[in-house]
């Protein structure tokens, strides 16, 4: 089908056979519970096929605002995205506005949420550490950019965390200290970013002489330190002797669940250098992210693709072992 002008929110409704009111609820993410999900299906099929995009000087003429960065990420509590969010608001300046669009519930956001970003119409958005579903039902109607996502995403411009490299740092470590009893503790997540780090260190520690591995809820450390009070016991008797954890968060539970089953000599390394790791007694060893460079790096390269019309290159954050008493010997 062949248009001329601009497609309209009439144009969405009439491909799907739906309402102009049901459209609007879509594309501004408010359709949770409203409309049924095969209507909310048929809509955004209409509206990646017509390559429907909401009028942005229309909406500017009622807000005043054509400025505004729109960041989407999971969980503003945990201190790791507060430090991208400083990167990203140290690039941007005054030149843009940035608004933060958080899920409505729980700890993660979904395509609606995503949606939510794209209703306000912003000169740019950023993904920060998005999930599996919302990178494949990614439909980017501005330029988008991805932040933490590694692995086999969309074709957007993106800044990786080296997840990989921090498999790598921390097998490494481990295993020069003369470590060969392994666990592993990660987040049940379905984003790249959890999936590689797991993959990393575990393709590196394949001739470990035990290894185990168990997937927590979330990362939440109080809920992490009761799970691993009744599983340590048992790790530690079969030959771990060293914990690695996907995220510092999970790494300050088992620092307390060790402390409460009374157990010294086991080494615990955490991913994300949260700056409580250097508080926390035995500090943690930590792979440091350098998020703030992340979000720096971010920023800039979404200013410049606004300005130019370019799309940035792929970019890269080394990752760097902050090594701490966590992993002392003795």
């Amino acid at each position: 089908m062949v248009r001329e002008g601009r497609v309209s929110a009439r144009d969405v409704a009439e491909h799907a056979g739906c309402s102009v009111s049901a459209v609007s609820l879509v594309v501004n993410g408010k359709d949770a519970g409203r409309i049924s999900p095969e209507l909310r299906e048929r809509v955004l099929a209409a509206v990646t096929e017509l390559d429907y995009r909401p009028n942005r000087s229309a909406r500017s003429l009622v807000t005043g605002d054509s400025g505004t960065i729109c960041v989407v990420l999971p969980d503003p509590a945990n201190p790791f995205f507060g430090d991208v969010l400083a990167g990203l608001g140290a690039a941007l300046g005054d030149e843009h506005t940035l608004a933060l669009v958080l899920p409505t519930s729980g700890t993660d956001y979904d395509q609606r949420t995503v949606l939510r970003a794209y209703s306000l119409d912003p000169a740019g958005v950023v993904l920060i550490s998005p999930g599996e579903p919302v990178l494949r039902g990614l439909v980017p109607r501005c330029p988008t950019l991805v932040v933490d996502a590694p692995g086999r995403t969309p074709p957007l411009p993106r800044v990786d965390l080296d997840t990989v490299a921090a498999g790598e740092l921390i097998s490494d470590h481990l295993t020069a200290l003369g470590h060969r009893g392994f666990g592993y503790i990660g987040p049940k997540s379905d984003k790249p970013t959890f999936r590689t780090r797991r993959e990393a260190f575990l393709d590196r520690v394949t001739g470990a002489e035990v290894l185990h591995t168990l997937d927590l809820p979330d990362w939440d450390p109080l809920a992490a330190a009761v799970t691993m009070a009744s599983v340590l016991p048992g790790w530690l008797d079969s030959g771990v002797t060293a914990v690695v954890c996907a995220d510092d968060l999970l790494g300050y539970g088992v620092l307390t669940a060790l402390d409460r089953l009374g157990r010294s000599g086991v080494a615990v390394v955490g991913m994300g250098d949260l700056p409580f790791s250097q508080l926390c007694r035995p500090a943690l060893t930590s792979v440091d992210f350098a998020g703030r460079r992340a979000g720096e790096l971010a920023g800039q390269s979404l200013l410049s693709w606004i300005s130019t019309g370019e799309r940035p290159r792929r970019a890269r954050v080394p990752a760097k072992l902050m090594v701490r008493a966590s992993t002392e010997k003795g």
